[in-house]
């Protein structure tokens, strides 16, 4: 497969394989220790052995939801067995959580905003944005809106 690199950024890739568009958000890295030819990828929401199991012969599995919620000092119980799992089966993860969710055009919260009609007025945290509206609305509007707009 051949790809053509069109617009790279540290937290968005462009990548065309033939007629498919793919655009990665966030930053990854696949050394060719880890993997010499990736024949099949998994996509799952969360990074849990269940998931690693069910997807066992891939290499490369895409999550939303990592492992490393928060940080880790130690490598032990859950996370250890894990861990163990991908490496022993020689399995890449690639997580898409914060650089999903906080890319200020393409992240899941800037898309929600958009389809409402509504601006970005600050950053929340190191997750997303806010928004203040001209005139509140109820939580009952909101939820209808919601169900209009995001289907």
């Amino acid at each position: 497969m051949e790809q053509n690199n069109s617009a790279d950024t540290a937290t968005q890739k462009h990548l065309e394989f033939g007629e498919k568009k793919i655009i990665l958000v966030g930053t990854a890295h696949v050394s060719s220790e880890s993997i010499e030819e990736v024949k099949k990828v998994g996509f799952a929401v969360d990074a849990c052995l269940s998931t690693f199991e069910a997807l066992q012969d891939c290499q490369i599995i895409c999550v939303h939801h990592g492992m490393m919620w928060p940080s880790w000092d130690k490598v032990q119980g859950v996370n250890r067995k894990r861990l163990k799992f991908l490496l022993d089966h020689n399995i890449n993860l690639f997580v898409s959580h914060l650089p999903l969710d906080r890319h200020p055009q393409l992240g899941n919260n800037a898309q929600i905003l958009s389809k409402l009609g509504w601006e970005k007025t600050g950053e929340f945290g190191e997750v997303g944005w806010l928004c203040d509206l001209e005139k509140p609305i109820s939580l009952e509007e909101t939820k209808q809106k919601l169900a209009q707009k995001i289907k």
